[in-house]
């Protein structure tokens, strides 16, 4: 029965109607609400879907002195804008990170993440990580999807090509500056966190995608100092016996998640810790350290 607001106020005259006598349960069916063109614009980014990988957190009132560090790092516009937390293999970097991701996301600063996956197609392509960045950064942002939008407009191919470097120009780097070129603070600035980056697959024809990857690493470090990029890693025995600080010119030291015993890693690891570890050097001063046990 209609409710008494919706009764009609005029009676109708039924003797020349034609009635239908529809049996079963009745269900009104709507047209889904039309896309947007910024909408579509978006979409066709082809962001990875990540919602069936999850890790746990850390435990409760545990790594409490490092994630305090990294508030402090994050709240200081001075210091560089890249964080690497490096460990061995099983020592809780997924779970920091994890942990990392909800307090970020309570504080609403968390802009995106990406967990590679070693042996998943999509989770493990370096083609995909700036692809799926910018489409989080853009449901993070209007302002941020506007200009983003409007770069794809005038470069309808660009996100459609494995070209790792103009992803990170064009989808990240200049949206990125324009959005927050205004702002003062980093506390207004999204910020993007990247874990086990060693699984990053540089078997075959990606190989020469993930070193072009590498080095947009590099080219975030020369952003502004408030945007800043987490990156939790593996830490191979060779790794952990070469000194960064004199090869590299750290102002001051990565996030070393030390454990009592270290685990054999795989050639395949190792060449990637190798790659990673000349990515540190080439960033020279440019990324951020604290000594934790």
């Amino acid at each position: 029965m209609l409710a008494p607001a919706l009764l009609p106020t005029t009676p109708y005259d039924a003797r020349n109607s034609t009635f239908y006598n529809v049996g079963g349960n009745q269900h009104l069916i709507y047209p889904p609400p039309p896309v947007s063109e910024s909408n579509e614009t978006l979409i066709s980014l082809k962001p990875v879907d990540r919602s069936g990988y999850y890790v746990p957190p850390c435990m409760e009132g545990t790594r409490e002195n490092v994630l305090k560090d990294i508030d402090q790092w994050l709240d200081d516009v001075n210091a560089p804008n890249v964080l690497w937390l490096h460990g061995c293999p099983g020592v809780g970097k997924s779970a920091l990170a994890s942990t990392l991701i909800s307090r970020l996301t309570e504080r609403r600063r968390l802009g995106s993440s990406f967990f590679f996956k070693r042996g998943d197609i999509m989770l493990s392509d370096p083609a995909a990580v700036w692809r799926t960045i910018a489409y989080d950064l853009a449901q993070h942002s209007t302002t941020f999807a506007d200009n983003l939008v409007e770069i794809l407009k005038g470069r309808t191919i660009l996100h459609k090509r494995p070209d790792v470097a103009l992803h990170f120009k064009f989808l990240i780097e200049i949206p990125l500056t324009k959005s927050y070129d205004q702002s003062d603070s980093s506390r207004d600035v999204p910020v993007i966190v990247i874990d086990a980056l060693d699984e990053c697959n540089s078997e075959g024809p990606r190989g020469a995608q993930k070193r072009h990857f590498l080095h947009t690493l590099t080219q975030w470090s020369h952003l502004s100092h408030r945007f800043k990029l987490i990156i939790l890693v593996v830490t191979s025995e060779l790794y952990l016996n070469h000194s960064a600080t004199s090869v590299c010119r750290w102002h001051s030291p990565l996030v070393a998640l030390s454990a009592m015993t270290l685990t054999k890693i795989s050639a395949v690891s190792l060449r990637n810790v190798s790659s990673i570890y000349e990515t540190l050097c080439l960033l020279g001063g440019s990324g951020n350290e604290f000594s934790m046990s």
